[in-house]
């Protein structure tokens, strides 16, 4: 919650802001002018809290989305190409990693490759 006061020849002005923090939105936002020192003084300030704990405990209100415009497609995203292109080369030094262990013959053990107990 932020509050602010701002004082003039004729009173004060106090506005008041709730933010909900989970969905970083302004929740409620208050704005009252009042007479420091008047009899009223006490009722209003109390008013003035009444409504902002209303405002925060009553559901609120659907709001419409925003439509942000047209989507680009998944193709024509900065990343993608890069992506790709680095999946393919991750998959083609495999392929190469393996036709060479393969081509190296048997005269060089390895253990991490070889399958042990079936005869």
């Amino acid at each position: 919650m932020v509050g602010a006061a701002q004082s003039s020849a004729t009173g004060a002005t106090v506005e008041l802001v709730a933010y909900d923090l989970t969905k970083k939105t302004r929740a409620v936002g208050l704005k009252k002018s009042i007479l420091p020192g008047s009899p009223s003084f006490k009722a209003e300030t109390s008013a003035l809290a009444l409504q902002l704990v209303d405002a925060l405990v009553k559901p609120a209100t659907a709001v419409a989305k925003v439509d942000d415009g047209p989507s680009i497609p998944l193709t024509q995203q900065v990343w993608f190409w890069p992506a790709v292109g680095a999946a393919a080369a991750v998959v083609v030094g495999g392929v190469v990693t393996g036709i060479a262990l393969a081509a190296s013959g048997p005269d060089h053990p390895r253990p991490g490759l070889t399958i042990t107990g079936i005869p």
